[in-house]
């Protein structure tokens, strides 16, 4: 039991760490982009919700953790990102952060789209974001596609800092809000708003490592809202094989255009 509770300890630890980069990377828009084409494929497979995670074994464990502006809108905006993973039996992590506005080739019929756009294409089509992963491969071609997913909105995000009592930047305490205040006063570049979050991810894995985790404020962190996907007991069952010791975080920053993109 204790064995477990560590476990899940640490990867809800993690995960927090994934929710509290969320909108660092997000990008103003003038104008809202034209919505990607449904694809044209002579036969697609009927719609599917997120396939199976698959047994964990000495595979990578790979968790999407996707943030949007609402999870009460009734069309969410995409905002963030970001996927975690880990060998269990090892004591690597890695985190690979994306913008919402790089540039993907989500299907082999369409002209490529922003992640941004590919969201919402896997929203009007009700199929899980099978398009969202092929676009996330596009960029990162050697990342394993994941199994379960975390979606989660600004709200949650500021309770996740909260949990963590604030985080600091610049040589101050910084809460949930004071993160979206910095992010807002960058220039719109997202190379710029990448190079912030991995900071914002740094500072945040430092308020963990001096936290006090009990098994309460850990359950607490898993209830604040999140939707997961299949659902939460999958999350839960991945997060018991996770290391109780990270001694190696390696965080990556994904391209803003994906291979063969124009």
């Amino acid at each position: 039991m204790k064995r477990k509770t560590q476990s899940l300890n640490l990867l809800a630890s993690l995960t927090l760490a994934s929710l509290l980069l969320g909108f660092c990377i997000t990008i103003p828009l003038l104008v809202s982009p034209r919505p990607l084409p449904v694809p044209t494929r002579a036969s697609l497979p009927p719609p599917t919700t997120t396939p199976a995670p698959t047994a964990i074994s000495a595979a990578t464990v790979s968790i999407l953790l996707l943030g949007v502006d609402s999870l009460t809108s009734y069309h969410p905006e995409l905002e963030s990102v970001w996927v975690i993973s880990f060998i269990p039996g090892t004591s690597t992590y890695y985190f690979v952060g994306f913008s919402p506005d790089s540039i993907a080739i989500y299907s082999p019929t369409e002209e490529p789209g922003s992640l941004r756009q590919v969201y919402e294409l896997d929203a009007r089509m009700a199929r899980g974001n099978e398009f969202m992963r092929d676009a996330l491969h596009n960029l990162v071609p050697g990342m394993e596609l994941p199994q379960a997913e975390v979606i989660y909105d600004r709200s949650i995000f500021c309770k996740a800092i909260g949990t963590l009592g604030g985080i600091t930047l610049d040589g101050r305490s910084q809460s949930g809000q004071d993160v979206l205040d910095m992010r807002d006063a960058l220039p719109p570049d997202p190379q710029i708003r990448l190079e912030f979050e991995e900071g914002v991810l740094r500072a945040t894995l430092d308020a963990i490592r001096i936290h006090q985790w009990t098994p309460a404020n850990v359950l607490a962190y898993f209830d604040l809202g999140q939707v997961w996907v299949p659902d939460y007991e999958t999350v839960v069952k991945f997060s018991l094989s996770a290391p109780t010791t990270p001694e190696i975080i390696l965080i990556q920053l994904a391209p803003l255009k994906g291979e063969e993109v124009p």
